[in-house]
Formats: C-alpha cells, structure tokens, sequence
C-alpha cells in the first residue's frame, strides 16, 4: 500500500504521528484473502553448553 493511501484519512499524519494518535489504515479490500496455513511455532532457549564461536 503507498503511503499516500494513509495520508488521505489522516492528513495530519504528514507531518508527524506521535505517541497517542490514532491514524485510520485503509484496508486492501481488493486483495483476494488466502488460505492461511498453520505451522507449529517451537520456543528453544540457547543454554551455553549450546553456543557456537567461531
């Protein structure tokens, strides 16, 4: 999406957003959605026995 799609709702937001506002992001409505596809997310935490130097 260009950037000039957001300035249009939010003309104010060219010149600077800053913490609290609340800018409106237009949807891509013209996007066919896809099918999303699921993965299983793994969380390993490195222990030091585990690290590679080189």
């Amino acid at each position: 999406m260009p950037i000039s799609k957001i300035y249009e709702p939010n003309p104010w937001a060219s010149q600077q957003i800053k913490v609290g506002d609340k800018p409106i992001i237009p949807s891509a409505s013209t996007a066919t959605p896809q099918a999303a596809t699921l993965q299983k997310v793994w969380k390993h935490w490195v222990e030091s026995s585990e690290a590679v130097y080189g």
